[in-house]
């Protein structure tokens, strides 16, 4: 987005550092739910192992 054509420059350059910022914290929040889905979803199959008492995969 050309912010730029419509907001003083200055005032672009404080709104696009905002910008990246919380793009970065979300990327991070995300990364983290990534994550903490992809070891619940290992326990899942662990479980599962032991209870079968064989790899079902």
């Amino acid at each position: 987005m050309k912010i730029t054509r419509i907001l003083p420059k200055k005032l672009a350059i404080e709104f696009q550092k905002h910008n990246i910022e919380k793009n970065k914290v979300e990327l991070e929040y995300y990364r983290n739910r990534v994550f903490t889905l992809e070891q619940l979803i290992k326990e899942g199959y662990d479980e599962l192992i032991q209870v079968r008492g064989y790899n079902w995969k």
